[in-house]
């Protein structure tokens, strides 16, 4: 698929086969970034991004089908400062590795790690999220149920805070604090994945934990039959948290992923979920990178005013 915009800053494949997970089947899936007109900016037309693409919304994808997305300079870095996954994955794409590259993407490139921020435990959440939608750990299950068991007991409606000092215990069961957080108290227990703030009143949180249990039941079906799992969500889960960890030990991000072998392993299914131990790999995995968090000293924020000069920068070089 061609683009004939004459702005654009970089181009390059994304999705498996920037990740070096891509089969036979795979489509292809191209991320871009373009300088707009500055007449466009002045007008207020819209330009966050230019979509094309040879597939059908109603039809999944098949190896033929082209799919390209490219992103404004403008938006591309504030997707970056947002901490957003596909710009987190763009970063690390070197100017070798791009269809196209600039002098501007290989500013870009160079001062990467400028978008490193505390925001990128975020996808962690999402991380744990699959964890518990198939894990069928007994001891999970019996934290959840010890903890509906409590938040039962109460006939008022207090603040969690206000009756924690006999919460259950279990391995499950974590007392944190949210970096980002719009309540006062940034104080939470998190029951299996699952945040509870000291805000929250006993029959929400009751709520919360009657649903969580009801995915334990769901997906115990589910895992009955392995074949059942979604293992490119999986495969996807391990994939980001290896990139994560790869930013906390090592600074970057190298693609093809190192762990590419493993990860097509996963997505082909040829692993049990419960037998080989995936959940557990992924958890551990997952423990191990919120450890790393806690010691690193990235920033909490992007640094805006660097890269709004960035931006300025090149319509002063071309205007």
């Amino acid at each position: 698929m061609s683009n004939n915009n004459p702005n654009i800053i970089m181009k390059a494949h994304h999705g498996s086969r920037l990740y070096g997970t891509n089969l036979p089947t795979s489509d292809i899936d191209y991320k871009g970034i373009f300088l707009p007109e500055l007449k466009d900016l002045i007008l207020r037309n819209k330009c966050n991004f230019i979509e094309n693409s040879t597939s059908d919304d109603k039809i999944k994808n098949n190896k033929d089908d082209i799919d390209e997305t490219i992103y404004s300079l403008q938006y591309f870095i504030e997707l970056c400062a947002k901490g957003e996954t596909v710009m987190m994955d763009m970063i690390h794409v070197r100017p070798d590795q791009c269809i196209i590259s600039s002098p501007v993407w290989e500013f870009i490139y160079k001062n990467r790690s400028k978008f490193y921020t505390k925001k990128m435990k975020a996808y962690i959440g999402y991380c744990r999220g699959q964890v518990v939608k198939y894990s069928l750990k007994g001891e999970k299950l019996t934290d959840v149920k010890n903890v509906i068991k409590y938040l039962s007991g109460f006939n008022s409606n207090p603040k969690l805070g206000d009756v924690i000092e006999a919460f259950p215990t279990g391995t499950n069961i974590r007392y944190e604090e949210v970096l980002e957080c719009r309540e006062k108290d940034n104080r939470c227990v998190n029951v299996c994945g699952k945040k509870l703030m000291y805000s929250t009143p006993i029959m929400y949180a009751l709520d919360t934990m009657l649903h969580l249990e009801k995915q334990y039941g769901d997906r115990a079906r589910l895992c009955k039959d392995n074949g059942s799992i979604d293992w490119k969500s999986i495969q996807h889960a391990f994939r980001g948290a290896y990139q994560m960890l790869s930013i906390y030990k090592n600074g970057d991000v190298v693609f093809p992923l190192p762990e590419r072998e493993f990860l097509i392993d996963i997505k082909l299914g040829k692993y049990n979920f419960i037998n080989d131990g995936i959940s557990q790999k992924l958890d551990d995995l997952l423990d191990e990178i919120e450890e790393l968090s806690t010691k690193s000293t990235i920033p909490d924020r992007v640094n805006m005013k660097f890269w709004n000069d960035f931006i300025l920068d090149c319509y002063e070089g071309k205007y």
